[in-house]
């Protein structure tokens, strides 16, 4: 045993980060649910680059307007739930996180739900304000119901 709680003290940053990063990531698919668009942008990284299977990359921009297009239609209803979390790698100004997202979605006139299930590696960077933000995504589906 080392004195002074040695290791206690040497995981304080990394616990401290990691976190933040899993409450922010809860709190992003309330605010998604809620449609608040400024707080859904706002857990990622202006200099983003997002990828899924198919599509182009997409950059910060290109990723709050894919957004804000899908939470303004009233005719779709979107849900998150809380992430899964599977893995937090912690590495100073970078934390990488694996992750799996259910989303739900219907249309308003139909009561069928489709569920899609999304395995993610998420990487993280401090921002210079102090914040987590997303600056890097990947994610590809696994499932849907």
């Amino acid at each position: 045993m080392f004195p002074g709680g040695f290791f206690a003290l040497e995981n304080t940053e990394e616990s401290k980060a990691k976190l933040e990063i899993i409450g922010r990531l809860e709190k992003w698919s309330k605010d998604f649910n809620a449609k608040n668009i400024p707080e859904v942008c706002g857990l990622f990284a202006k200099d983003l680059v997002a990828s899924y299977p198919g599509t182009a990359d997409r950059n910060y921009d290109d990723m709050c307007r894919q957004f804000k297009e899908k939470l303004i239609r009233s005719d779709l209803i979107l849900r998150y739930e809380v992430p899964e979390i599977e893995q937090v790698v912690f590495a100073g100004d970078i934390v990488v996180v694996r992750l799996i997202w259910t989303l739900k979605t219907s249309q308003k006139d139909q009561p069928s739900t489709e569920i899609i299930r999304e395995k993610g590696l998420d990487v993280f960077k401090r921002q210079k304000d102090g914040v987590w933000k997303i600056l890097i995504s990947y994610a590809y589906p696994i499932g849907t119901h």
